[in-house]
């Protein structure tokens, strides 16, 4: 049986905002039988209070695992994105938290537009999606728990929901309001998506914005690789065999926007199996 990944996304849960809390129920059993039925064996997203943690629980419920993307420091997003929402959110966090299979971090703290932090993170976690579809033969998926409104905002759900439009694959959505059934995303409206800068380490940072630039960017990648043609060192420093030029390692940050970026661009499919290639891709958060 095929396993799929799913990139996913959603609204905070409060009483009266656009996650309310008396359609948690309703939500949590719609989310558990899409996991169920898609046979969801990861999924990739941030983590707030909602429609985020009831995702990722249900995918652990179904033997999955969690793959988290956070914006910005544990303690900050905590503050923001979790404590508001009262009740056992905290403990429910803090539980998932310790069960997930990889934490990437996108900034140190929190920078002062917060937004394209958060957006920044969504195009991460859906690349990172997309790339471990690619390597497991898996189909990409996206859920989303969203309350039917078209905000104009740089982050968000329903900007999720366009920036995963934009790379061709299913999305599903679950009414926060309704809470009634699961409906298929589509949006028929050209909307302008920001493109993002993303940090490849503290001291390098690259842009992917046309496709040139991402073209430039796979010509620069050591391939093809083979196994005898390079090693490793316990620094995670990848040399050539029979060089000393250091290959970089990429990192989550990195890896997630490139891909996203190239599935945009329809040039997913070739990226990742160049990507595919490189079995040094380590995380450096």
């Amino acid at each position: 049986m095929i396993v799929n990944r799913a990139h996913f996304c959603g609204h905070i849960i409060s009483d009266s905002g656009r996650f309310p809390k008396h359609n948690e129920t309703k939500v949590k059993n719609l989310i558990t039988n899409y996991v169920s039925q898609n046979n969801i064996g990861a999924c990739y997203g941030s983590f707030a209070a909602g429609a985020d943690i009831l995702i990722c629980e249900a995918v652990i419920e179904n033997n999955g695992e969690i793959h988290i993307v956070l914006p910005f420091d544990e303690s900050t997003f905590v503050a923001l994105s979790v404590d508001n929402a009262k009740d056992n959110w905290q403990e429910r966090f803090a539980l998932l938290f310790q069960q997930a299979k990889s934490i990437t971090q996108v900034y140190q703290q929190k920078p002062v537009d917060e937004n394209t932090s958060f957006a920044l993170c969504s195009e991460i976690a859906m690349g990172l999606c997309l790339f471990n579809a690619a390597s497991c033969q898996g189909n990409p998926l996206q859920l989303a728990i969203w309350d039917e409104k078209k905000t104009k905002s740089l982050a968000g759900t329903f900007p999720d929901l366009l920036r995963w439009q934009k790379v061709g694959f299913e999305s599903k959505y679950i009414s926060s309001k309704q809470a009634d059934h699961i409906a298929t995303f589509s949006n028929n409206i050209a909307l302008a998506i920001v493109e993002l800068k993303v940090q490849v380490t503290l001291l390098d940072t690259i842009y992917i914005t046309t496709l040139v630039q991402l073209m430039n960017f796979i010509d620069k990648l050591p391939t093809p690789l083979e196994k005898n043609q390079f090693k490793i060192d316990l620094d995670n420093r990848v040399y050539g065999k029979n060089s000393d030029t250091v290959i970089k390692p990429i990192s989550n940050r990195a890896l997630g926007h490139i891909v996203y970026h190239a599935y945009a661009h329809n040039l997913g499919n070739e990226l990742t199996s160049i990507l595919n290639k490189i079995t040094t891709i380590t995380s450096l958060e």
